[in-house]
């Protein structure tokens, strides 16, 4: 199971006051990172995890759908160029259907490449290399047919050339931060106690919930600790790294290291792929996943 940054985290996130404070807030964030951190540690080593049998499969798959509409909803503003003013991934999906005379063709068209390279691919032996083999040369259709309307990562966000130094946690917002970090926790380890259940251990080990609970807890405080935010267990990366070919946990711990590297060294090219070409990544794992 890959744990990094999830839509339904980052949307709990976005409702805490505490982040929104300018420079305060990224410390907040850093804060309620270590805190959720703090949160499902404690549920790890209490064993809370076998309380999850007692929900129903049938509710663990309706809450997994409801993740993996989320992710194909929460794609189409990059994916066609329309960016909604409504306030949910729904409503900016409806919104969109009304308004589709202002997508805009050349954002689309990358996105769509993307898709059909990604379903050429996979019936190809290259098919473990698909996703990115399909990223790169979907985003080369920017530059080649001088497509400068289409977002790049660049026009999102600048990627640091460096990796990020620790930091010490500001212990003023923990009162203000407990009841947030406590719906964080629950909500990530309820979300990955389901992508435990949808992907199966290899070895054909019954999932552990309270050591994915400890696990968690343990990644949340190093991402606080390294000037990151809440994470869980995310289905669309465990989907994308699964597809790639994963068979233990040295996919995931692999996967960092490259990401690491990546972002030292390659940062210029990440920011040279297409936000329609991502989405479009991200429309065949939400599908995948349904």
């Amino acid at each position: 199971m890959s744990v990094q940054t999830t839509s339904a985290l980052s949307l709990i996130v976005f409702d805490v006051a505490e982040v929104h404070q300018g420079e305060e807030g990224i410390m907040a964030l850093f804060t309620l990172a270590i805190l959720t951190g703090v949160f499902m540690l404690i549920f790890g080593l209490l064993k809370l995890g076998s309380l999850l049998r007692f929900v129903p499969h049938a509710v663990m798959t309706g809450f997994l759908n409801g993740i993996a509409v989320l992710i194909i909803l929460g794609q189409l503003g990059d994916f066609t160029g329309y960016d909604s003013l409504e306030s949910n991934k729904v409503m900016q999906a409806i919104d969109l259907i009304f308004n589709f005379r202002e997508i805009q063709i050349q954002t689309l068209a990358v996105g769509v490449v993307t898709i059909l390279l990604i379903l050429f691919l996979n019936r190809t032996r290259v098919k473990q290399f698909s996703f990115i083999i399909a990223l790169v040369l979907a985003s080369a259709l920017i530059p080649l047919f001088d497509w400068s309307g289409v977002l790049q990562v660049a026009d999102v966000s600048t990627l640091p050339s460096t990796l990020p130094r620790p930091i010490i946690p500001d212990l003023s917002f923990i009162p203000a931060l407990i009841v947030p970090a406590i719906s964080i926790a629950i909500v990530g380890l309820v979300q990955g106690a389901g992508i435990s259940q949808s992907y199966p251990n290899p070895d054909g080990n019954y999932p552990d919930a309270s050591g994915d609970f400890v696990g968690q807890g343990a990644a949340n405080i190093a991402a606080g600790f390294f000037r990151g935010m809440p994470v869980g267990g995310s289905l669309s990366a465990t989907s994308l790294v699964v597809s790639s070919g994963a068979r233990s946990r040295m996919a995931n711990i692999t996967a960092g290291i490259v990401i690491a590297i990546t972002v030292v060294i390659f940062g210029s090219f990440i920011e040279a792929l297409a936000m329609p070409a991502l989405a479009g990544l991200l429309i065949v794992i939400g599908i995948q996943t349904l």
